[in-house]
């Protein structure tokens, strides 16, 4: 083999390797972008879910007994509690 065979074959094989570090630069920029554009509902432990049962299931009854004619009182306004949450 000649020495411009083995250049040409050398620069045929860095072109490719430069395509697959482009390739795999776009895959690392995606999946950092993706964790880092975390968007969705926040997280709620078992005592937050549990909070949140409870008032609903009171916001729930107090709607079925309106709904019912058993009393005209309008559920409490939700209101911001000191853990940050919402409270009735």
């Amino acid at each position: 083999m000649d020495l411009e065979g083995i250049i040409n074959q050398l620069l045929e094989e860095r072109e490719r390797l430069n395509e697959l570090i482009h390739t795999f630069e776009l895959m690392q920029q995606r999946k950092s972008g993706r964790v880092k554009s975390k968007r969705g509902r926040k997280e709620m432990n078992d005592a937050d879910r549990q909070e949140v049962s409870l008032r609903m299931r009171r916001y729930w009854a107090n709607r079925k007994k309106a709904a019912e004619g058993g009393s005209s009182e309008e559920p409490p306004p939700l209101t911001m509690h000191a853990g940050g949450g919402i409270a009735a």
